[in-house]
């Protein structure tokens, strides 16, 4: 009798331990079906047109939206705000930028985008013949270089800045080129600067075009303050100008050590 009522416990004791796990399986079963239909819900869904992009002026919303990966329909649960915010900073225009999910199924992303100041030819290896090869690149105020140009892709009032020497860039480089196209832009009366040239052995360098399509060299030379721009822009201006009033023309402008300009090259001209 006692064996009887043993295996009759015993078999009760199965049969709840049965039921509770059918009981909890089902249980996990229907919340895994709930979570699923609450992720994949309208609700929670994300789509481009619920995307705000503010600050974005030169980069297209539709390429934003393609390097967060939000150009589809996705789950606001699997958004990563890190992730999206690392593969925008891939675009070279991308200067800040944060991602912002919003509950139930909003993104805001905010850009901050670089603001070229002029753009960088940067010597960067040699052909076969040994001739030059240049990149070009974009540099803002601060004299960062921060994106490759293409062909067509700059605005032609950008000033130009040749480097020969790719080891020689550096921001304080970039920063005085910038001042110094600043100041020659005031003397466009006499002349039109074309480009800037650093040498790391010669300093800078100036092309300018002249009334009648004449050119001219100004070798401004090593520069360690703005103040020295400033101050060898005026001579050029009085210089130059004297040299009008005598129908007078310098191929070559040359400043020496003591910050004395010397015209070289000088033929007479007929206006």
């Amino acid at each position: 009798m006692k064996r009887v009522l043993s295996f009759m416990a015993l078999c009760g004791l199965m049969f709840v331990v049965y039921v509770t796990a059918a009981l909890v399986t089902a249980g996990f079963v229907g919340l895994e079906n709930l979570a699923r239909r609450i992720h994949d819900s309208d609700y929670f869904a994300v789509v481009p047109a619920q995307v705000a992009i503010e600050g974005a002026q030169r980069i297209e919303h539709k390429e934003i939206l393609l390097l967060a990966g939000l150009d589809r329909r996705i789950s606001w649960f699997d958004l990563d705000e890190h992730r999206m915010e690392l593969f925008i900073r891939t675009n070279g225009w991308v200067k800040r930028c944060a991602v912002r999910a919003v509950f139930p199924n909003a993104v805001r992303i905010f850009v901050e985008e670089y603001d070229p100041a002029i753009v960088v030819y940067r010597r960067e290896t040699r052909g076969e013949k040994g001739e030059s090869l240049y990149a070009i690149w974009f540099a803002d105020r601060d004299g960062v270089i921060f994106k490759k140009a293409f062909p067509g892709e700059h605005r032609g009032d950008l000033p130009l800045l040749f480097i020969e020497d790719a080891d020689a860039v550096d921001r304080r480089i970039v920063q005085q080129a910038l001042v110094v196209a600043a100041e020659w832009r005031k003397h466009r009366d006499l002349c039109l600067l074309r480009n800037v040239v650093y040498d790391i052995i010669d300093g800078f360098s100036l092309e300018c075009e002249f009334p009648r399509s004449r050119r001219a060299a100004i070798l401004l030379g090593k520069i360690d303050a703005d103040a020295e721009v400033f101050r060898r822009g005026e001579i050029f201006r009085h210089t130059a100008h004297g040299l009008r009033t005598k129908r007078l023309f310098a191929g070559e402008y040359r400043f020496d050590d003591a910050e004395t300009l010397v015209a070289g090259q000088l033929v007479h001209y007929r206006e």
